[in-house]
């Protein structure tokens, strides 16, 4: 197939397998992001990917010519794959015009070309005027983009990125990850950005691959990770989220599933993911925050949700409010126009969708509870 595959990748250091058979590929012109917390094996496949760590067993091939098997390990330098290195790793004793071209005077190109392509990969970046600066003479921002420009100036087949905008303030990663999707666009391409930020993630991947514990726990579109998780992990580490534990009672012919949580309470879902599922079967609810709204003109039908609590706390961030309220028992999380009337005590209701509402069968039914009560505390925002 055209683009990447890896396929079966094992990687052990001793007694320790840091990454267990994962499996994907990556189309042409596509960015796809690996995401995790520490230690999920996502850096380990990147190496991998570039010929900078051996695998165990497995296979990565491009465009069906293998790269890494049984008998065969292209070492980086053959593999016209380049990296963005999350610490710049730009040459203080060289100019940035010196350090783009690099790669180009090892590979002996003629001096007009090198020109050529390292300008047009300096204007791409939108550092034309700095050619002649030092390293030591560029803010963070721009060493990145030096990074970026050295890249891309050899066309490489396939573009990786190792945590690239980590070290830099909060604002200027905003700004770069709009500047690095808009290049990757603009030149068609393919790349693999490994990342633990999910709004990284969400903002910049077509497809995302959700690592935990070396195995692949999720993999789908930015959409399909936020709105359809299969996991209590991938609920709560894609964006913020309520979670609950319910039994199943029933779906519907429209596909809405009744719901009976731990107290009585009934609530209602998609069915999407419960197809095949007994009644009676236990079952995780992901809300998110967002999806929980205040309209006392909702009456409240087949396929909404309300309900009655109390007010426990409210957080005023600008543009919004962020309140905990107590429903069944339970502090459910919400978000809320600044205008809302969220005092402490004050009874409040709730509704939600039940198409905003998600049902499954956890693959950890054991941690629900604490994911619970993880996604109601302030630091989880």
């Amino acid at each position: 197939m055209e683009g990447l595959a890896v396929e079966n990748l094992v990687v052990k250091y001793g007694n320790v397998t840091a990454v267990r058979g994962i499996s994907f590929d990556v189309k042409p012109g596509m960015l796809t992001t690996l995401l995790g917390p520490s230690g999920c094996g996502k850096t380990t496949t990147l190496r991998c990917i570039a010929g900078l760590e051996k695998a165990d067993s497995g296979s990565i091939s491009y465009d069906d010519t293998v790269l890494s098997g049984e008998r065969q390990h292209v070492p980086p330098n053959k593999r016209q794959f380049n990296m963005v290195f999350q610490s710049y790793a730009i040459w203080p004793h060289m100019s940035v015009f010196d350090n783009v071209a690099y790669s180009l005077r090892i590979r002996k190109e003629n001096k007009e070309t090198t020109k050529e392509k390292v300008r047009k990969a300096l204007g791409t970046v939108g550092l034309a005027q700095f050619e002649d600066r030092y390293g030591t003479e560029l803010s963070g921002g721009q060493q990145q983009r030096v990074a970026v420009a050295r890249a891309i100036v050899s066309s490489p087949k396939l573009l990786l990125f190792d945590e690239p905008l980590s070290n830099l303030d909060a604002s200027l990663r905003e700004q770069l990850r709009i500047e690095m999707v808009a290049i990757q666009r603009e030149l068609g391409i393919t790349a693999v950005y490994v990342t633990h930020d999910q709004l990284e993630a969400m903002s910049m991947s077509d497809e995302i691959i959700l690592m935990r514990d070396g195995v692949i726990e999720q993999q789908g579109s930015p959409s399909d990770l936020y709105k359809s998780p299969t996991s209590s992990f991938a609920a709560s580490f894609v964006g913020v989220t309520n979670m609950l534990t319910a039994r199943l009672r029933e779906v519907d012919s429209s596909g809405v599933a009744r719901l009976e949580g731990d107290d009585g309470e009934v609530i209602y879902a998609s069915g999407d993911q419960l197809g095949g599922v007994a009644p009676g079967t236990s079952v995780t609810v992901s809300i998110r925050p967002h999806d929980i709204g205040i309209d006392e003109r909702l009456s409240g039908g087949a396929n909404h949700n309300r309900w009655r609590g109390t007010v426990e706390r409210a957080l005023y961030v600008g543009t919004h409010v962020d309140a905990w309220v107590n429903v069944f028992s339970k502090s459910v999380r919400i978000t809320a126009s600044p205008q809302a009337d969220l005092r402490p005590g004050s009874a409040i209701e709730l509704y939600a969708d039940a198409a905003n509402v998600v049902a499954f069968v956890d693959k950890e039914t054991s941690t629900a509870e604490p994911s619970e009560v993880r996604s109601a505390l302030p630091n989880q925002a």
